[in-house]
């Protein structure tokens, strides 16, 4: 096994190239071992755990990315299609915001999946409304 980071974080990105994503995810963790601030050794192990739908641990990743290099756009995007998958619509937002904020060019497509998202946090919102007012309504006919 190599014993350079960047030898390490280049084979992880090559097992990522071929979706294999624990082999990638191995060499990225004996990469940040050695160097742990590494920005795009942390950015790509992240990627590579939401692959594997290890959200928490992708995020964490994703956010000491962010913490290195704070205008990483692409850390902030995945951040939020995590979010979007597990329909946290509001840390969604933020993070696809941000990553907009940074980088208005990259995500051409971006400005209409905030609307969207925008659009069914609303409509969630007025059914939680609904759904309290509706059980108050109850509670005092009772």
């Amino acid at each position: 096994m190599p014993d350079a980071p960047w030898l390490l974080a280049r084979r992880g990105r090559l097992y990522r190239i071929r979706k294999q994503w624990r082999k990638g995810i191995a060499d990225f963790d004996a990469a940040l071992a050695l160097k742990p601030d590494a920005p795009t050794t942390l950015f790509f192990r992240g990627t590579s755990l939401a692959a594997i739908e290890e959200f928490d641990r992708a995020i964490a990743d994703l956010e000491s990315c962010i913490r290195l290099q704070p205008e990483s756009a692409d850390a902030y995007w995945r951040i939020g299609t995590i979010h979007e998958y597990r329909r946290n619509l509001p840390a969604a937002i933020a993070a696809y915001q941000k990553a907009l904020e940074i980088d208005p060019k990259t995500y051409p497509g971006l400005p209409n999946t905030l609307v969207e998202l925008q659009r069914k946090l609303k409509r969630k919102l007025s059914r939680v409304k609904r759904a309290k007012a509706n059980k108050t309504k109850r509670h005092k006919d009772s």
